[in-house]
């Protein structure tokens, strides 16, 4: 039995493409099953990928599923988020302005929901997308009482 074969393992190397894909879907709110499975990656290639990369330093993401579950725990925390960090901005017409300031297309299509590169956001999940690019650039998080609570 040859185990010089079993033993072996190819990795495949990042392209330069697949990164930038990764970057951005990632920055969105992808899942990681989602990015997996459009680089025909394994969602561990992926996430050792951003973890490594220093793209993101726990694993969470904004799926449906999940939004209620990572709100609450996200949220209730926040008087010590207070103390660790100011507050610069109030309205959520600063989350909008931040995010287009970023590069992101977004639109209002109902007055609950947002368009945010095509794809259908809530408030809360426009928030959670801005805090998240804030947590990347060591920045203080969004304050928004109407939405956080």
């Amino acid at each position: 039995m040859n185990t010089t074969n079993i033993n072996q393992r190819t990795k495949k190397l990042w392209s330069k493409e697949e990164i930038d894909i990764l970057k951005s879907e990632f920055a969105k709110g992808k899942s990681i099953k989602l990015i997996a499975s459009m680089l025909n990656r394994s969602e561990t290639a992926v996430n050792k990928f951003l973890s490594r990369a220093g793209i993101r330093k726990r694993r969470w993401s904004i799926s449906p599923k999940s939004q209620n579950r990572i709100t609450s725990r996200f949220f209730a925390n926040q008087n010590k988020l207070k103390a660790h960090c100011y507050k610069t901005m109030q309205s959520f017409d600063d989350v909008i302005r931040y995010l287009r300031s970023a590069g992101y297309l977004v639109r209002s299509t109902c007055p609950d929901e947002y368009s945010v590169n095509g794809d259908m956001f809530s408030k809360t999940r426009v928030l959670l997308l801005a805090n998240r690019l804030r947590a990347l650039e060591f920045l203080p998080m969004f304050d928004i009482p109407c939405i956080c609570q």
